[in-house]
C-alpha cells in the first residue's frame, strides 16, 4: 500500500470559502516530492477579503493571489492522478476539502501537528542536505 502526506495554503474567496492556492505531497515510500502553486482567474476580491489574503501572504505562505503556475482548473486532473491509498494531511478542515476532490481515496487527518515535519526538516533527516524535488506517480 502506497501513501503520502499532503499539505495545502489556501486563500479566501469572496465567498467566505477557501481557495487552494498551494499543494505539497511526499510519498512516504519513497520520499519523492511534488509541489504546485495554482493560480485562480478569478481573484476578484473586496476589502475584507483583500486583507485576509494579505495576511495570509504575510503570515503563511508568502504568495501572491495573483501568481500561480498551474491553472485552478487543473486541481481536480492533478489530485486524481495521485496514486495512493492513503493520504495523511494536518488538520480536519483540510481533510474535508481532499475529500471532495478524491473521494476514492483514503484521507487521515493527523490529530497532532508534532507528527507532520517540514520537508526542509525531512530532507535534513535522510540525506544531511535539502533534497531536490521529483516527479511522483502522476500519469
Amino acid at each position: 500500500m502506497s501513501s503520502a502526506t499532503l499539505d495545502i495554503q489556501c486563500v479566501l474567496r469572496t465567498d467566505n470559502k477557501y481557495l487552494i492556492k498551494e499543494i505539497s505531497i511526499v510519498d512516504t515510500d519513497t520520499w519523492a516530492t511534488q509541489h504546485w502553486i495554482l493560480r485562480n482567474s478569478q481573484s476578484a476580491q473586496n476589502g475584507k477579503i483583500r486583507n485576509t489574503n494579505k495576511w495570509l501572504k504575510r503570515n503563511f505562505h508568502n504568495i501572491p493571489v495573483e501568481y500561480g503556475d498551474v491553472e485552478y482548473e487543473e486541481l481536480d486532473r492533478i489530485l486524481n492522478s495521485l496514486k495512493f491509498d492513503h493520504i495523511y494531511v494536518k488538520g480536519e478542515q483540510k481533510q474535508k476539502m481532499i475529500i471532495d476532490f478524491i473521494p476514492q481515496v483514503n484521507v487521515y487527518y493527523l490529530w497532532k501537528p508534532i507528527y507532520i515535519k517540514t520537508l526542509y526538516s525531512l530532507s535534513q533527516e535522510r540525506t544531511g542536505r535539502l533534497c531536490a524535488c521529483l516527479p511522483l506517480h502522476i500519469t
